[in-house]
């Protein structure tokens, strides 16, 4: 089903993160994969890593705030977005 779907997406982006640690994208593409199994303090730290790859990634700084927002941590989600 969509899980297993969404497991095996995120087992090949783990893959891709490992093989090539400095791609903004292949973390990005990670986190949101993590959002979507409900991973997400595990999608906040993918979401950091690409933007200290690429510090302008707006869409990696909108979803690393959903990320902490989605793990109760309401502050440090608006810390995350506007920094």
């Amino acid at each position: 089903g969509r899980e297993a779907g969404i497991e095996e997406a995120l087992a090949f982006f783990a893959g891709e993160t490992d093989a090539f640690p400095d791609r903004p994208d292949a973390w990005h593409l990670r986190g949101e994969l993590e959002l979507q199994a409900r991973k997400a303090p595990e999608a906040a730290r993918s979401f950091r890593e690409a933007l200290r790859l690429d510090p302008g990634r707006l869409g990696s700084k909108i979803r690393l705030a959903d990320a902490v927002r989605l793990s109760g941590r309401f502050e440090d989600a608006l810390q995350a977005f506007n920094a």
